[in-house]
């Protein structure tokens, strides 16, 4: 199964996942230094890192005029009922960071209630909280969004649509995108391991690889891999090995307080 990095604390110490043999993983050679080291624990490799890419905004460039590259474009008043919100806890997170909040991951109490106000104040601007991505394309293609927090393939296929769109990265003070990988991880006790070890493999490939950042504007773990569009190249950072780390952006990481930022994120959406 396939949590993201901020879950391979949770899921290596819950005892319901098994490290995998990496001698096993043909490709795993290829694979980037960084996100192989983002998927251990305790010395062991329980993550095997796949596709990659950002939480961050995407805008029209013909109807948005940010005033700077921040996620306070997400709750900007001048374009209320024209932003889209992600329907995720991370919205505490992202909130947190915009506010100035040391850990936005592991805020105390009151920075949690800060971040969770904040978010109400500004609930009015979104027009709708998306879950579903085909959900998020058709009003963002049909002129009711013009501005959301987004992925990279959100930008691609808005691009397909023939929308001057920007993706754009915060990097305003202590801002910056929350980059995410796709973690493999291999249940305890599964009777197909070995099945389980090849299907990896064969995800980890540079064919596999270059078809999922061609189709999907994702990038891939497989360093040797390149997209035929040199503007995906360029636009999605697919050819910097620390695309996912400082200084570019923050890697999700494990929230302590999981169940409260879940919670304080209910309390935002029944406001």
């Amino acid at each position: 199964f396939r949590p993201y990095v901020g879950w391979v604390e949770y899921f290596a110490e819950s005892g319901l996942v098994q490290p995998w043999d990496t001698s096993k993983i043909s490709n795993f050679k290829h694979l980037n230094p960084f996100m192989v080291k983002a998927g251990q624990s305790q010395g062991k490799q329980y993550g095997i890192p796949d596709d990659w890419g950002f939480d961050a905004i995407l805008y029209r460039t013909d109807k948005v005029k940010p005033t700077a590259p921040s996620w306070g474009l997400i709750f900007d008043e001048r374009y209320a009922g024209k932003i889209a919100w992600f329907d995720d806890l991370n919205m505490i997170t992202v909130a947190g960071m915009h506010l100035g909040v040391k850990d936005p991951w592991n805020q105390t109490t009151a920075e949690q209630n800060r971040s969770k106000s904040f978010l109400i104040s500004k609930k009015h601007v979104a027009r709708t909280f998306w879950s579903s991505e085909t959900d998020l394309w058709q009003a963002f293609g049909a002129g009711d969004l013009w501005i959301a927090y987004a992925w990279p393939n959100d930008w691609v296929q808005m691009k397909a649509k023939g929308l001057p769109v920007v993706y754009m990265h915060p990097s305003v003070g202590k801002e910056k995108p929350v980059a995410w990988v796709g973690m493999f991880m291999l249940l305890k006790d599964t009777p197909r391991p070995d099945l389980a070890h090849a299907f990896v493999d064969a995800w980890s490939s540079k064919k596999s690889a270059e078809w999922l950042e061609n189709n999907y504007g994702y990038g891939h773990a497989n360093t040797e891999a390149r997209p035929s569009s040199s503007d995906l190249l360029k636009a999605l950072q697919l050819t910097n090995p620390h695309a996912v780390g400082l200084p570019n952006a923050y890697l999700d990481r494990n929230i302590q307080q999981r169940a409260t930022y879940a919670h304080l994120w209910e309390e935002v959406k029944a406001a």
